[in-house]
């Protein structure tokens, strides 16, 4: 276990309950001892030991895990806590389809290769016991007789969903990022910018109870987190701009190069190389859907002209 982690639980309202740790996790109590968790964390000592001894110290019954999407930091108990404890995992089916296989699982990893995934993230595939539909914007799933309202929370990943518990507590994932997490991330993790600020754009005339962020804190009001938010990344992507309207002409690999060292990239950790690698190619896709760079092709390699 990780001597400089230091988890709390805490009570965010009425039976709604948070584990917090390097990321944290939703508890919903069905009863004094029965828990729905929302999300699982990490695989490894940044969460998993604390959802042992919290499950252990009272001796509580899982029932079910519900997953909001296909990322490490958020199912990597998922088939544990099945495994260990019996929970029913409950997921969307559009993140649900990426955790069928390797080949399935890879549009969220592109950087990774199929044997790194299988090697490394063999825990992330996983057969759900249940699916929750995505054909509309929400819906709601029932545990023992208790609902849950589930969103479509897209722009993250394809199928990200947050949940509303019974307490109006929307847990809202990794839709949005706390402040300090948002200035500390260079370059976010997005895999459509546009569904992206549309997401983060429909929580400004939200209003519930509690709102808790994966990655931040839990607020009574969200909607000067999501202001910080949009406005950052309009900024990043303003800045961005910039540096590519230096020259005419980039390819992937000079536009992820240059960008690294213009935000003073420093991270030696091999997963966040690749996972920054990604969150480029991601962000190039938007700003080809905006006009901005046109692609062409020359002896195989994308180019990329910046439109002026």
């Amino acid at each position: 276990m990780s001597n400089t982690i230091k988890p709390e639980f805490v009570q965010v309202k009425g039976n709604t309950w948070c584990l917090i740790a390097t990321a944290k996790v939703p508890v919903y109590f069905l009863d004094e001892k029965t828990v729905v968790f929302i999300d699982s964390g990490y695989p490894d000592e940044r969460t998993r030991p604390f959802l042992d001894m919290l499950i252990e110290e009272r001796g509580l019954k899982v029932r079910a895990v519900i997953g909001s999407h296909s990322h490490y930091d958020h199912l990597g108990n998922h088939a544990y806590l099945r495994d260990t404890y019996g929970a029913e995992i409950i997921l969307p089916e559009i993140e649900a389809a990426y955790a069928r296989d390797y080949t399935q699982f890879q549009p969220l990893y592109p950087t990774h290769t199929r044997k790194e995934l299988r090697e490394g993230f063999s825990y992330m595939i996983m057969k759900p016991d249940r699916l929750i539909p995505q054909s509309k914007d929400k819906t709601e799933i029932e545990i023992d007789g208790i609902k849950f309202e589930c969103r479509n929370l897209k722009g993250h990943t394809p199928g990200q969903m947050g949940f509303i518990t019974p307490d109006d507590v929307f847990y809202l994932a990794d839709a949005i990022m706390g402040i300090k997490e948002f200035d500390a991330a260079k370059l976010p993790t997005v895999m459509d910018w546009e569904d992206y600020k549309n997401t983060q754009q429909s929580f400004l005339d939200d209003k519930h109870a509690k709102y808790i962020l994966a990655h931040g804190d839990i607020y009574d009001d969200i909607k000067p987190i999501v202001e910080y938010n949009l406005k950052g990344q309009d900024e990043k992507i303003s800045r961005i701009k910039g540096i590519l309207a230096s020259k005419s002409d980039w390819t992937l690999e000079s536009i992820t190069e240059g960008i690294w060292d213009a935000f003073e990239m420093k991270t030696k950790n091999e997963f966040n190389k690749r996972v920054y690698g990604r969150n480029v190619g991601t962000l190039i896709d938007y700003l080809v859907k905006l006009g901005f760079l046109n692609p062409h092709s020359e002896k195989g390699v994308v180019h990329f002209e910046v439109m002026l």
